[in-house]
C-alpha cells in the first residue's frame, strides 16, 4: 500500500513539473552529427538567440560556501602566470557556528550499540545530546596543473589549519550515554581541537549551467594530524582517499529559451577513511575526513542513524542515478528525481568485528540556483541491518545536503 502511494506521489510530481515547463521544442545540447537542429545555432550549439558572454579574467575574487548550520568559508585568491600556465593560488579563511542534536551510539563500556546490548538504555533519549560547535580555519591552495577548457586548476596542493570548539550539554533528567562512560571518555563534555590537513586533488568535474548536468572526475588524497602537544584531549592521524565520478546518460535537452527540459547522469562516490591514535575525539570518529569532512557511515549510509558506526576504518560507496526535470518558474530552479544505492564497511571498533551496510531508496529534489539543494527521500531502506528501533525503512527523510 505504501509503495503504491509513493508511485502515485512520483507520478503527480512529474505531472506538476511538466505543467510548469514551457511548451517549447526540445533542443539536444549535443546535436546529431552532420545534422542541424531546428532553432539551434550550429556554431555554438545553443538555441537561436541564446548567447554566452565571455567572462574576463579577474585578478582577485571571492566565493562564499555554506558551512554547518550558520557560518561560511570565504575563499579569496589570485591568478598568476607561471611558465605560461594560468594557475590559481587561493588563500582560505573560514569560520562558523552550529547548534543542534547529536547522537552517541556506544554502551557504558564503550562498545558499539547493537540490538543485543541495549538493556537499560533508552535508544531515543539516552543516545541524544545537545551540542554547540564553533569552528575556524585558514590555509591555501597551490595550483600545479591548469585546465584550459574549464579555466580552473586541474591539480592542486592544499594545506589547512583547522580549529574547533565542541561543547556538549547534559540534561539532569536524562542518562545520556556520552556523559556516563565507565572508561571516562576524554571529550565527553566537549573539546577544543587543533588539527592540520594537507593533500592533493585532481578535479575535472564541470556542471552545465542550464541543466545542472555534471560530468567528470574528482580525486583527493589527504592526511590530517591532531598533534598531542597542541591538544590535551586528542592525539591522532587520519588518512583519507576520495574518488567521485559523474557520467552523463542523457545529454541536456533544452528549450528554445535555453531552459532545462531533461537530463540524466550517474554520480558515484568512493571514500576510504582510516584513523590511528590513542585519543581520537568523538567528532573525528563520527566523520569522514578530507578537505571538506562529511558525516561518517552513520548518516552517509542513507537510512542509518547519524553518528553510529564510528569506527577507525570506514569505507563508503554512494551511487546515485539523477534525473534533472524541467525548470520551474526561474531557469535556475530545477527539480529532479534520484535513485540511490549506498554500501559501506566498518571495522576497528570496540565491541564489534566490523561489517557491511547497504541501503537503497529514492527521492525528489529541487536545485536552487546551484547554491542549495533540498531533497525529500521517500523512502530510505536499510537492506541488511536494522536500526536500533528494529526498523529498516525510513518512510520520509528530509535533507539539505547534496552528496556530490
Amino acid at each position: 500500500m505504501i509503495i503504491k502511494r509513493i508511485i502515485m506521489l512520483f507520478m503527480l510530481f512529474v505531472l506538476v513539473v511538466c505543467s510548469f515547463a514551457e511548451n517549447d521544442e526540445d533542443v539536444n545540447s549535443s546535436g546529431a552529427e552532420g545534422e542541424g537542429v531546428s532553432g539551434q545555432n550550429p556554431e555554438t550549439g545553443l538555441p537561436e538567440g541564446v548567447t554566452i558572454e565571455e567572462e574576463e579574467d579577474k585578478a582577485w575574487g571571492f566565493t562564499i560556501y555554506p558551512y554547518s548550520l550558520v557560518g561560511a568559508s570565504i575563499i579569496a585568491g589570485y591568478k598568476n602566470d607561471i611558465e605560461n600556465r594560468d594557475l590559481f593560488n587561493g588563500v582560505v579563511l573560514g569560520a562558523g557556528i552550529g547548534w543542534g542534536f547529536h547522537n552517541f551510539y556506544r554502551d557504558f563500556d564503550g562498545n558499539l550499540l547493537t540490538s543485543d546490548n541495549t538493556s537499560g538504555i533508552d535508544i531515543t533519549k539516552d543516545t541524544a545530546y545537545y551540542n554547540l560547535n564553533i569552528f575556524w580555519l585558514t590555509g591555501f591552495h597551490q595550483g600545479l596543473v591548469w585546465n584550459k577548457k574549464l579555466k580552473q586548476n586541474l591539480m592542486e596542493y592544499f594545506v589547512y589549519y583547522k580549529g574547533m570548539c565542541d561543547i556538549n550539554f547534559e540534561k539532569e533528567d536524562q542518562n545520556e550515554l556520552i556523559f556516563n562512560q565507565n572508561y571516562n571518555l576524554p571529550d565527553r563534555k566537549g573539546i577544543v581541537l587543533t588539527s592540520f590537513v594537507t593533500g592533493f586533488l585532481i578535479n575535472t568535474i564541470e556542471t552545465d549551467d542550464a541543466s545542472k548536468l555534471k560530468k567528470g572526475i574528482y580525486s583527493e588524497v589527504s592526511f590530517e594530524w591532531g598533534p598531542f602537544f597542541m591538544n590535551n584531549k586528542a592525539d591522532y592521524i587520519r588518512a583519507n582517499f576520495q574518488f567521485k565520478s559523474c557520467i552523463p546518460l542523457v545529454e541536456a535537452k533544452l528549450s528554445k529559451k535555453g531552459r532545462n527540459r531533461f537530463s540524466m547522469y550517474i554520480a558515484d562516490l568512493l571514500d576510504i577513511d582510516y584513523l590511528y591514535g590513542d585519543k581520537i575525539p568523538v567528532s573525528v570518529r563520527q566523520t569522514l575526513g578530507g578537505l571538506g569532512a562529511r558525516p561518517g557511515l552513520g548518516g552517509s549510509i542513507r537510512g542509518s542513524e547519524a553518528g553510529r558506526y564510528d569506527s577507525r576504518l570506514k569505507i563508503l560507496n554512494s551511487l546515485d542515478l539523477r534525473m534533472n526535470l524541467p525548470a520551474i518558474g526561474h531557469k535556475d530552479i530545477i527539480p529532479g528525481f534520484v535513485l540511490f544505492f549506498d554500501a559501506g564497511y566498518y571495522n576497528l571498533i570496540k565491541g564489534s568485528d566490523g561489517g557491511f551496510l547497504f541501503s537503497t531508496g529514492f527521492g525528489f529534489y529541487v536545485d536552487l540556483f546551484s547554491f542549495a539543494q533540498i531533497t525529500l527521500y521517500c523512502p530510505q531502506v536499510l537492506i541488511n541491518e536494522e536500526k536500533l528501533n528494529g526498523k529498516k525503512v525510513t518512510p520520509v527523510a528530509f535533507g539539505m545536503a547534496f552528496h556530490f
